[in-house]
């Protein structure tokens, strides 16, 4: 039978284990990080995403296209103009 501490005992350390394996992945990935920016290989990820500057002075912030509004500033931003296709 399990007592209360041989659950806490158990429960600490599969906690330390996840957290030693997630701050080693952390580690691995910030030297990848920076050795490939040294090489000059650009990032993939969440900027991949099409963008609009705000045109607010002194803001600039990156704002996806299809926002209304600037993230930073609250600007309102001009809406993109998108292709219009015609049905034959």
């Amino acid at each position: 039978m399990l007592t209360w501490i041989g659950l806490f005992v158990g429960g600490t350390v599969v906690g330390t284990f996840v957290l030693t394996i997630w701050v080693f992945w952390m580690m691995l990935r910030g030297v990848y990080w920076g050795i490939s920016s040294l090489a000059g290989v650009p990032r993939q990820g969440r900027g991949s995403r099409a963008t609009l500057r705000c045109p607010q002075y002194r803001c600039g912030a990156l704002n996806l296209t299809e926002a209304r509004y600037c993230r930073r500033c609250g600007a309102t931003l001009k809406p993109v103009a998108r292709a219009q296709w015609a049905r034959i």
